[in-house]
């Protein structure tokens, strides 16, 4: 989500010309879309658990990607919009169930470590998401922004690259739901019970 942000703002302003507010006006619809639909989905993962929201989001999410993959240097904002749509669809129905998953799937004892733990990897995976991004756009195209200015053609084919590298992490995360992420959470406090104890009572 971060990456997204971060270089389609970069590729609106250096690319397509956009003014900063015009650039923010265009990703409206990834953090309205996460704010709108948030606590819905959070409603609803309280009655059937986060596996199938975490599962359809990031195959959304992916879905976005992919069709932003297509960008040109002479894309539009009503060309962006399918990607955008999807992947903020995507990023609304899964942030909010994968916190669900993080703390349900502990006693509700540790349920305040498991949220601390759950918001140190959600912001170091953000950090690293820009970082890993910009990885590999620099190898797509070697150019410097803050010297150089943007070449639209090599930095545009840089961002297509990774846009594609995202989907497939999206689609990873999405099997990784399916398969790691258990049925039944999605009510507080549902993590298994401990064995109880075989010692005698105490009189």
């Amino acid at each position: 989500m971060c990456s997204l942000f971060f270089f389609l703002s970069l590729y609106l302003q250096l690319v397509a010309g956009a003014s900063p507010i015009r650039a923010g006006t265009t990703l409206l619809p990834l953090t309205l879309l996460g704010a709108v639909l948030g606590p819905l989905v959070g409603w609803l993962t309280s009655r059937t658990g986060p596996r199938l929201f975490i599962a359809v989001g990031m195959t959304a999410t992916a879905a976005g990607l992919l069709l932003l993959t297509g960008i040109e240097p002479g894309w539009t904002t009503w060309q962006m919009l399918p990607g955008l749509l999807l992947a903020g669809v995507g990023i609304g129905v899964a942030t909010t169930p994968i916190t669900t998953a993080a703390t349900d799937a502990v006693q509700d004892a540790q349920a305040g470590v498991a949220a601390a733990a759950h918001t140190t990897f959600r912001t170091v995976g953000l950090s690293l998401g820009v970082a890993v991004m910009g990885a590999v756009v620099a190898a797509a195209w070697p150019g410097d922004l803050a010297t150089g200015g943007a070449d639209a053609a090599g930095f545009t084919g840089g961002i297509r690259v990774g846009f594609a590298v995202n989907a497939v992490l999206a689609l990873t995360a999405a099997f990784g739901a399916v398969v790691g992420v258990r049925r039944d959470t999605g009510t507080p406090g549902t993590a298994a019970a401990p064995a109880p104890s075989l010692a005698p009572p105490v009189r």
